[in-house]
């Protein structure tokens, strides 16, 4: 199937080069008119187009709140409007009470300890596998971290079994 504007094209200007998308100057998708189309690259058309800008045009959500700078957020999905984010979070609350309670009541308890100081944890003796991080079995990473000799080496056996003595970093 082949469609009207590029036979169009071709019956009144001749073949399209190199098979190359048609940019409808005029704007208008359905538009035929050979003096309104011209033969561009891929990348050529994409750049011409106003994709997404009937959207950026818009000045007022769905629900009519106006998009201003108080009352949008915008986000990797777009825009969005504050105050219906607001009437959906209430709806949701209202919908879901359990929820929404439990939900507080940890993060309460969880702001409560921290603000009490808890004590950090106790620091390791031993890495994952059981070894001790003693002097001869422990080094640094470059980021600070400890690490286990013993476990560094067994895994460069699996990775590298040509290597046969390991140096620690």
């Amino acid at each position: 199937m082949r469609l009207a504007h590029r036979v169009s094209y071709e019956l009144i200007k001749g073949p399209i080069p190199d098979a190359l998308p048609l940019d409808h100057l005029c704007r208008v998708r359905r538009c035929v008119n050979p003096s309104h189309l011209e033969p561009v690259t891929l990348q050529e058309n994409i750049k011409r187009g106003e994709a997404g800008a009937y959207l950026k045009a818009r000045t007022h959500c769905p629900r009519g709140h106006l998009y201003d700078e108080e009352n949008t957020r915008v986000g990797a999905k777009g825009r969005a409007c504050r105050a219906c984010s607001r009437m959906h979070t209430a709806a949701y609350r209202e919908r879901n009470p359990g929820k929404v309670e439990e939900g507080n009541r940890k993060s309460k308890e969880r702001r409560a300890t921290q603000r009490r100081g808890r004590q950090p944890a106790p620091a390791r003796t031993h890495c994952t596998n059981g070894h001790p991080y003693d002097e001869e079995n422990t080094f640094r990473r470059a980021d600070g971290r400890r690490g286990c000799k013993t476990c560094r080496r067994a895994a460069q056996k699996r990775y590298n079994p040509k290597r046969s003595k390991v140096t620690p970093e």
